[in-house]
C-alpha cells in the first residue's frame, strides 16, 4: 500500500524499536511471547505520550469484553482475524485522520503555551511598571501631604495676624469707605483661613492623625444649633431656612452614635452649601427621620438649580468644584469630600440626590446610639468610643 513498515517478532522487540524511532501507527498482535499486545499497549501509552502513536490491535478474539479490555490498555482500533486488505486500508485511513487531528491539536497547544508565556512576560513587565508607578504616586502623595501641612501652618500665622489687626481696626472709628475696605479684608482673610483649615483637615485624614470620640448625640438639639448658626448666612442670601420635623418629632428626640463637633461641622457645611448654591428667595429645609429601626437619617433639601446626574458623584471628590468658581461662589471643593470621610468614619454614610431645575438633597445616615439593654438612650447620656479615621 506504499507504507514504510518495520517488523518485529514480539512486543519486547517492538519496545526496543520504539526507543530509537517514532512510528505513527503500531499494528500488534494480541497473543505474543515474552510481551503480549495488551502489555505493549500499556508500555507505549506510559512511555510515548507525544507525538501520539496510533495503536491497532490485531486479534481473533471478538466480543464486547475483549474490545473493552483492549481499549482500557490503550488500543485505538481493532482488526479481527482473518483480515483482508480493504479492512486494513480503512483502518489506516482512519488512523491518518486521527493523527492529523492530534498533530493539529499539538501545534495549537504549543502556540497557546507560547502565547501564555509571552502574555505572562508582558503582564510581569506591566505589573513591575505599575508597582513602580504606585511607588512614585505614593511618594508624590507624601510630598503633597507634607507640602500642604507645611504651607498651611506657615500661612496660618500671617493670616491670623492680618485678621487680628483688621478686626482691631474695625473697632475704631472710620468713614464709610474705610469700613467697607476693612470688611473686604476681614471677609477675604476669613475665607483664606477656612481654606487653610480645610487643607489641614485633608492632611490629617490622609495620615490617620485624628481620632473620633463617638458618643450618644441628641439629634434634636444638634439640628437646632446648626440651623441657628446658619441663619445669618441665610439672611444675607435672602434664603428661607426651615426645620421640617412633621412626622419625625420622635426621631428628633433620639440620639446617634457620632463625634458631636465633627457631625456639627458636616451639618454646617451642608447647610452652607444649600444656602450658597441656591437662588435668591429660595428655601432650605432640614429634617430627620428614623430608618430601619437602627439608623437615623438627616436630610438637607434646597430649592436651588440642581445638579446634572453625571456630576452628582463628583461632588464628593476633593477639589472638584463643578464650575462654582465661575459663579463667584467661595470655596475650595473640599467640604463634601471631608464630610464623606467623617461620616463614614462614624459608621454612617452620606448620599446626594438632585433634579436639575428642582433642587438637591443631601442625606446623612448614622447608627442610633444603643444603651446596655439595646435601646436608644432617652436622655442622650454619652456612650463614648474612640475610633481612628480611615486613610
Amino acid at each position: 500500500m506504499g507504507y514504510d513498515v518495520t517488523a518485529t517478532q514480539d512486543g519486547q522487540q517492538a519496545c526496543e524499536a520504539l526507543q530509537h524511532e517514532y512510528f505513527p501507527v503500531l499494528i500488534t498482535d494480541w497473543l505474543m511471547p515474552r510481551m503480549d499486545g495488551l502489555e505493549l499497549c500499556r508500555h507505549v501509552r506510559a512511555n510515548h505520550r507525544a507525538p501520539y502513536p496510533y495503536i491497532i490491535l490485531l486479534t481473533a478474539l471478538v466480543g464486547k469484553t475483549s474490545y473493552l479490555e483492549g481499549m482500557e490498555a490503550g488500543a485505538d482500533d481493532f482488526i479481527t482475524k482473518p483480515f483482508d486488505q480493504e479492512q486494513l486500508a480503512a483502518r489506516l485511513r482512519a488512523a491518518a485522520r486521527v493523527l492529523d487531528l492530534h498533530e493539529t491539536l499539538r501545534h495549537a497547544n504549543e502556540e497557546l503555551e507560547q502565547r501564555v508565556r509571552e502574555r505572562t512576560a508582558e503582564l510581569t513587565a506591566a505589573n513591575a511598571q505599575l508597582e513602580a508607578s504606585r511607588e512614585m504616586a505614593e511618594a508624590g502623595s507624601r510630598a503633597k501631604t507634607e507640602f500642604l501641612s507645611r504651607m498651611s501652618h506657615e500661612l496660618r500665622t500671617p493670616m491670623n495676624a492680618i485678621l487680628g489687626f483688621s478686626q482691631l481696626m474695625q473697632m475704631q472709628e472710620h468713614d464709610a469707605e474705610q469700613r467697607e475696605f476693612l470688611d473686604y479684608i476681614v471677609r477675604a482673610g476669613g475665607h483664606l483661613l477656612s481654606l487653610i483649615n480645610g487643607m489641614l483637615d485633608i492632611r490629617h485624614l490622609e495620615t490617620n492623625a485624628p481620632f473620633l470620640e463617638l458618643e450618644a448625640v441628641n439629634i434634636g438639639s444638634l439640628l437646632r444649633e446648626a440651623l441657628d448658626e446658619a441663619r445669618p448666612l441665610a439672611a444675607r442670601h435672602h434664603i428661607r431656612l426651615d426645620a421640617d420635623l412633621s412626622g419625625s418629632a420622635a426621631a428628633a428626640q433620639l440620639s446617634v452614635l457620632a463625634d458631636r463637633p465633627r457631625l456639627k461641622q458636616v451639618l454646617h457645611h451642608l447647610l452652607s452649601n444649600a444656602i450658597k448654591f441656591n437662588h435668591e428667595g429660595g428655601s432650605v429645609t432640614m429634617g430627620c427621620i428614623e430608618v430601619g429601626g437602627d439608623h437615623l437619617r438627616i436630610e438637607v433639601r434646597d430649592s436651588g438649580p440642581g445638579i446634572a446626574p453625571q456630576h452628582v458623584e463628583k461632588l464628593f471628590t476633593a477639589f472638584e468644584r463643578l464650575g462654582a468658581e465661575q459663579r463667584g461662589i467661595d470655596g475650595a471643593g473640599i467640604g463634601l469630600a471631608l464630610s464623606r470621610w467623617l461620616i463614614e468614619a462614624m459608621g454612617g454614610r452620606i448620599t446626594a440626590h438632585s433634579t436639575p431645575g428642582e433642587g438637591s438633597s443631601f442625606c446623612v445616615e448614622l447608627p442610633l446610639a444603643q444603651t446596655q439593654n439595646g435601646q436608644p438612650p432617652e436622655n442622650g447620656q454619652p456612650q463614648r468610643e474612640e475610633r481612628e479615621l480611615p486613610a
